[in-house]
């Protein structure tokens, strides 16, 4: 099992942080895959979109980022093996997490404001026009931290088009978050990500050479 050298030497480069996606991987690769990254200064945590893995693997809190799609029903278990949150989007959502977060008495959960930059209906995320008021409802709630704005990509892409998208969510962050983060880039699009300047991005398929893909 190799990690993909290239993928960290450009994360250098851009002065950037990767988020390693283990959510392709069952329990003994993600362990595997953590232990290879362990002395990487560049690797920030470790990224899953469910809560059956979450439970199933028992991976360090601090060090856990969830990047799902947020569902009522499922945020006890996100607050309680996660730290950071990449898909809020809703209010009501944030409204419950602050509460679990003050009732297990943690520390503050840092979450990302998911932007739907590609003005697409079929992707989560609040419309670039709402992130000022969005913002400033969340500052009522003293149990969360807005560390930045992320954006979630998936399926083919126009490169332009993706180039646009960071470049709005990036002029957004420093538009209302100037000392925030932006969370984006995939496997697929890290590249145009890290030249356009995203902060963090999201690498699972990517971050190893020569190790076939599982279904967890």
């Amino acid at each position: 099992m190799k990690i993909n050298q290239k993928l960290l030497t450009d994360v250098r480069t851009a002065n950037a942080k990767l988020l390693v996606v283990t959510k392709y991987y069952d329990s003994a690769t993600t362990n595997s895959i953590r232990a290879l990254c362990t002395a990487e200064a560049a690797v920030i945590g470790w990224g899953e979109n469910r809560t059956d893995a979450l439970e199933a693997k028992q991976l360090p809190r601090t060090e856990t980022h969830f990047i799902g799609r947020l569902q009522s029903r499922q945020l006890k278990t996100i607050v309680e093996h996660c730290a950071t949150v990449h898909s809020l989007a809703s209010l009501k959502h944030a409204e419950k997490l602050n509460f679990l977060i003050e009732q297990k008495k943690y520390s503050k959960l840092k979450v990302f404001v998911q932007v739907n930059v590609a003005h697409d209906p079929r992707k989560e995320g609040i419309k670039p026009e709402e992130v000022e008021v969005f913002l400033k409802n969340l500052k009522a709630l003293n149990a969360l931290e807005v560390v930045g704005l992320s954006s979630m990509g998936w399926g083919e892409f126009i490169e332009s088009e993706k180039c646009a998208e960071f470049k709005q969510l990036i002029d957004l962050k420093n538009k209302f978050l100037p000392h925030g983060l932006t969370s984006a880039g995939t496997t697929r699009d890290y590249p145009l990500a890290l030249k356009a300047g995203i902060d963090m991005v999201r690498v699972g398929k990517g971050i190893l050479d020569d190790l076939p893909l599982t279904s967890a």
